[in-house]
């Protein structure tokens, strides 16, 4: 692995460590439309603004310099007047696949902010025509997308995705406590959760046509597994406050029905740094592409995404993940 390795962070390091799943990962290439990182070695700019997360290690010179990319919608407007940027937009989908195809890129991991489909469909197409297997942490339908799933299956080229979990997130903390009411025979009459942060992705969320597929991505994650009717779980827009930086403050409530009609409200508060709380994550989704390509299997698996997205192309519950993970593990090993 490379730098500090984060214990167990999807649930599934055992599985990795009995099938000797290590990984040591090169950086080749790197986008960026930022004018404050664009030019830096990556090691330099991943610690540039508007980064505002701790710095938990430290990281060697890559060798890799930012290049910039296309802008197109991945950013609000109202992001975009107070960032200095820097807009390659002749750096096309052909542009962009040559460049990968000349790094020598095997996984691509697109970390571009929420309410971006067409900067994020670029890079996917980009990625597949240069045989890179791609890995979508954004909300925007790509794995889901069964147009571009198609072209990786055609092309045998691995697509993970989409919207990537966090070690212990909003989302798998609400449905957990629903699927807790459903198992102890609580009836959910409403529920909903609330997010703020100061980093830029939920400065980016103010505007709120970008939370859109946010929005469905998280709702998809929370009702494939609680089973509760849709009309009885809200989820609140973000709102951006500024000095928490990348501090995120979530509240969950829940109220429900228990016997004779007796009142149930639950009201959990969680507090976490937001950019390390997916790092890990995004870690092991990256070891799971490495053994999917090495197995020449191509498209999207179930299996391969349910333990790591929000919004998988299946839905498979908490319990049935991590099993069903692990054999498909075992059947790559072998052919890897």
């Amino acid at each position: 692995m490379l730098g500090t390795v984060v214990s167990n962070p999807s649930g599934v390091e055992e599985i990795f460590a009995e099938n000797d799943l290590s990984l040591d990962v090169e950086f080749v290439a790197a986008f960026d439309v930022d004018q404050r990182k664009v030019g830096l070695d990556l090691a330099e700019a991943i610690f540039a603004e508007p980064n505002c997360t701790s710095k938990y290690t430290e990281v060697p010179a890559t060798g890799v310099t930012v290049e910039a990319g296309p802008i197109l919608d991945g950013l609000a407007d109202h992001v975009k007047a107070e960032i200095p940027l820097v807009d390659d937009s002749s750096l096309d989908e052909d542009r962009v696949a040559a460049r990968l195809r000349e790094a020598g890129a095997e996984i691509v991991v697109c970390q571009l902010p929420g309410g971006s489909p067409k900067a994020t469909r670029l890079y996917a197409m980009a990625a597949v025509r240069a045989g890179a297997a791609f890995i979508n942490c954004n909300p925007e339908e790509v794995a889901n997308s069964e147009e571009i799933r198609d072209k990786y299956r055609a092309q045998g080229v691995p697509l993970l995705g989409d919207d990537v979990k966090s070690q212990l997130g909003t989302t798998v903390l609400h449905r957990t406590l629903l699927e807790l009411f459903q198992r102890r025979g609580i009836d959910v009459t409403s529920s909903y959760q609330l997010n703020f942060g100061g980093n830029n992705d939920f400065k980016n969320m103010l505007d709120r046509s970008r939370f859109s597929s946010k929005q469905t991505s998280k709702h998809s994650a929370i009702l494939a597994a609680s089973g509760v009717e849709p009309d009885r779980i809200e989820l609140v827009p973000p709102d951006h406050i500024r000095s928490l930086r990348d501090h995120k403050v979530a509240y969950v409530q829940i109220e429900g029905e228990a016997f004779l009609g007796m009142k149930v409200r639950l009201e959990v508060k969680l507090q976490v740094e937001d950019s390390p709380n997916s790092a890990g994550v995004v870690i092991d989704a990256i070891r799971m592409a490495a053994l999917q390509r090495a197995a020449a299997v191509g498209g999207t698996v179930a299996e391969a995404c349910s333990p790591f997205f929000k919004r998988p192309v299946e839905q498979i519950p908490e319990a049935e993940s991590l099993p069903r993970l692990s054999e498909i593990v075992q059947v790559w090993g072998e052919k890897a």
